[in-house]
């Protein structure tokens, strides 16, 4: 989907607004107690599908699976139980599968609005290399492509099975290209 987003944001335009100032502070140093002001009600956030490929982590120990519960006895009045096995017919919470399927027919169902908000993040990512080139500052970590690098999730280097993972190859070298710089020569 995000290769999808990628090629259809090739060659759009956006122009960013300028940059926010900082709030000034509403109390003066030394004028007496400070309060935090009330905390606004938040209204319920879209799923969104995110931009970027997660990057694999580098540094992560394999994560164990949760054993059961506490095993505790006392010696000589009672006996430990056994924890049982984990069954295929066990509840699974699906909530986050939900939420990122959700998600997933949202960006479907706004292909453009998706392309608008990745020109919009590349605008952004172009405008802070550039303060940072003027500046000579030091660079932030930020990421160059939203593609994690290497072959697409799902690919196979044998012959394809399906032709999902064809057109998957297809649209992972579109992205790419969608994302070279525009040949002005």
């Amino acid at each position: 989907m995000r290769r999808l987003i990628v090629v259809a944001a090739r060659g759009l335009v956006v122009t960013l607004p300028p940059p926010r100032q900082k709030p000034q502070p509403k109390f003066r140093p030394g004028a007496g107690p400070v309060r935090m002001p009330a905390r606004p009600k938040t209204r319920a956030r879209r799923a969104t599908l995110p931009l970027l490929d997660p990057l694999k982590p580098w540094n992560r120990r394999p994560r164990r699976a949760p054993r059961g519960v506490p095993r505790i006895s006392c010696p000589g009045y009672s006996e430990p139980f056994r924890i049982p096995v984990w069954s295929p017919k066990d509840p699974i919470d699906a909530r986050r599968l939900d939420a990122r399927l959700r998600a997933l027919i949202l960006a479907l169902d706004d292909l453009p609005g998706q392309a608008r908000r990745f020109a919009r993040w590349r605008a952004r990512r172009d405008a802070a290399l550039a303060r940072e080139q003027e500046t000579g500052g030091l660079r932030r970590f930020g990421r160059f492509s939203p593609l994690k690098p290497g072959r697409p999730p799902g690919w196979r280097r044998k012959k394809p099975v399906h032709e999902v993972h064809e057109v998957l190859d297809v649209l992972h070298g579109l992205a790419q290209w969608a994302l070279e710089p525009p040949d002005t020569s």
